[in-house]
């Protein structure tokens, strides 16, 4: 019962935070913002939007760099209420697509995986199960550990 009461609640701060980012968004051309939302995320292996401020954002590319992801950092300002207007559009939209306006917003293969310590199901959650590096090789975001691999792992993520 509290298990479902804090889903409810969760659930409930996340549409009150997505109507927040609506509303410093103002008026934007959603279908624009969505396209730009998807050359992002399918641009690498791995995207990472973030706020350059944020002390969560920082632990995520700390996490991501640790293990030799090659990634992209799309940033959303200083801060949330620093954002230009296309960046808080961005956000917006995240929101309305993804459930979450919170920074940092990770997306491996792109498949959004949420943030740091929470999401679907999150970086931390994901290498605590074992899961990060599978998932970040399956995406083309580690070199191959073959003999050659480095040396033909480019970085390079064009599809």
């Amino acid at each position: 019962m509290l298990r479902c009461q804090r889903k409810v609640a969760g659930k409930e701060r996340q549409e009150h935070n997505s109507s927040k980012a609506a509303i410093q968004a103002g008026r934007y051309d959603k279908w624009a913002t969505r396209s730009a939302i998807e050359a992002d995320i399918t641009s690498a292996p791995v995207v990472i939007y973030t706020y350059e401020w944020s002390p969560f954002a920082a632990e995520a590319k700390k996490l991501l760099d640790s293990v030799g992801a090659d990634y992209t950092e799309i940033s959303l300002g200083y801060e949330w209420f620093l954002a230009t207007p296309e960046q808080a559009a961005k956000r917006a939209e995240l929101g309305t697509l993804y459930g979450r306006t919170s920074m940092p917003h990770v997306f491996i293969g792109g498949k959004s995986v949420g943030g740091l310590m929470d999401g679907d199901p999150g970086l931390v959650p994901l290498k605590e199960t074992g899961e990060l590096v599978p998932s970040l090789k399956q995406a083309g975001a580690l070199p191959d550990e073959g003999l050659f691999g480095f040396f033909l792992y480019s970085g390079d993520h064009q599809p």
